[in-house]
Parts: C-alpha cells; structure tokens; sequence
C-alpha cells in the first residue's frame, strides 16, 4: 500500500522531488527497516510484514496513521516513534536520492 509524508527539503533547489508530499510503499519501508536494523550490504530479505499490520486502513496516497498508540508509556512511544521514523527516512533515501 503507498503511503504519502509531507516532504520538506532545504534548500528547496536540490530536492530530488517537487511537490509538498512524497509517496512510499509500506513493503518499501518494512525493507528499509530490516536494513536498517540489520545493515548488512548485499543481503537478500524475506518479506517482514510487521508495520502494515500496525496501520490503520487508508487509500492509495493517504497518511501514516498507525491504528491504535504505540506502547503504555512515554519512552516506549517516542522509541517506537523515532525507529519508524529511521525507517521511513531510509526508504525516501533509497527511493529518491543516491545513497
């Protein structure tokens, strides 16, 4: 499923894309996150399926909007925040700019 992220690049000029939003498919950043995680260059990964589950039902192009809070508490939500965000990160990257 594509999933749109409001794309802000500075300077504005050497943004690889044009327009206020950018599209990535969730398998495009499960895959980012495995290598991510794992930073092994070259290895072949088996689909990992963990964060489509997570998100709420939407349309092609729509947010990412997670079904229900990530966690009890506060560590654990801003963690789990900034490890998906490492994620999407890395999936725009492999996408849109040469790594």
């Amino acid at each position: 499923m594509t999933r749109a992220f409001l794309h802000n690049f500075d300077p504005a000029s050497a943004s690889p894309v044009t327009g206020a939003t950018v599209d990535l498919e969730v398998s495009e950043i499960e895959d980012a996150g495995i290598r991510e995680v794992l930073q092994p260059p070259g290895a072949a990964y088996g689909a990992w399926s963990i964060l489509d589950a997570l998100l709420a039902p939407t349309g092609t192009g729509t947010p990412f909007i997670f079904k229900e809070p990530l966690g009890q508490a506060r560590e654990v939500k801003v963690a789990f925040s900034g490890l998906f965000g490492r994620f999407v990160a890395r999936a725009y990257l492999e996408r849109y700019s040469a790594m």
